[in-house]
């Protein structure tokens, strides 16, 4: 656990989304969750001893397995947009533990056994807004990587937490993007409002203003050969030729580079697909 700010928690060691714990006199505000039961219960461990109340409440940025997985076992209040409710009530009651090589997280642990969705307790639609013992939190509608991505902005710290909208040296999911709507919130993030903020990235941790332009970029590219190929009716398959060129654009670890390969080319046949032959698209991740 690191603190990158006074009582701002942050914890990257996890399988799947960088997490955090803000605590206060009632408890924790929590963003996100590990999936993994080894994880959460590391995660609710480290909890009690930052020595604050029991009352929990746990925000999640979007709708992905990876961040939500565990929410129920934290046993919190939990707050999330109205879009990613919608997506909570499209599931099956139950998780199946189906894999479908979509490159994500969860898909990589064998143990998850069954698990119960736990939808959100409170939904917005643009902001929300708490004040634990007189910090600000802002939860605020940010789309592009899944209909109800969010951010969390702790302004008196000038803390931001972008969830998927800025992924650090790893592709994004593209099987639920509206890429418009992506690269129009990082023309926000770059924007002279976040000036002097410290961003923390959903997928790897603390990160800079300076990842936001090569990776509007590269969004923008995508856009562009999805575009292309849609021009010319072809099929999602054909979406497999772009991978090579696109995924070199990221330096990644060795032994992550088949997960990440797995994931573009899942992202990139759904974003097709979504558009372009929505009879063979998946509706998750």
């Amino acid at each position: 656990m690191e603190e990158i700010a006074e009582s701002i928690f942050i914890e990257t060691g996890f399988a799947g989304v960088t997490i955090a714990a803000i605590p206060w006199s009632q408890g924790q505000v929590l963003i996100d969750s590990p999936f993994r039961n080894d994880d959460i219960r590391s995660w609710r461990a480290s909890l009690v001893n930052l020595a604050a109340g029991g009352e929990r409440v746990l925000i999640n940025l979007d709708a992905h397995y990876d961040r939500t997985l565990g929410s129920r076992a934290m046993e919190a209040t939990l707050i999330a947009h109205e879009a990613t409710a919608t997506a909570f009530r499209t599931r099956p009651l139950t998780f199946k533990n189906q894999h479908l090589g979509t490159g994500a997280a969860w898909e990589l642990s064998n143990n998850l056994g069954s698990i119960r969705w736990a939808p959100p307790d409170i939904t917005f639609d643009h902001s929300i807004c708490m004040y634990p013992d007189g910090i600000t939190l802002v939860v605020e509608h940010h789309p592009g990587p899944m209909a109800g991505s969010c951010w969390v902005e702790i302004p008196e710290e000038k803390i931001l937490f972008v969830g998927d909208t800025l992924p650090v040296n790893q592709p994004p999911f593209l099987a639920n993007a509206d890429i418009a709507a992506w690269i129009f919130s990082l023309e926000e993030l770059a924007s002279g409002r976040y000036t002097g903020y410290k961003l923390v990235s959903g997928r790897g941790g603390v990160t800079t203003t300076a990842k936001i332009a090569s990776f509007s970029k590269w969004l923008h590219q995508v856009d562009t050969k999805i575009k292309t190929l849609g021009e010319k009716s072809a099929q999602p398959e054909d979406t497999a030729a772009l991978l090579p060129g696109l995924l070199n654009s990221f330096d990644t670890p060795d032994d992550q580079k088949d997960q990440y390969a797995d994931r573009l080319k899942w992202g990139l046949f759904q974003y097709f697909a979504h558009r372009y032959s929505p009879s063979r698209a998946e509706t998750e991740e």
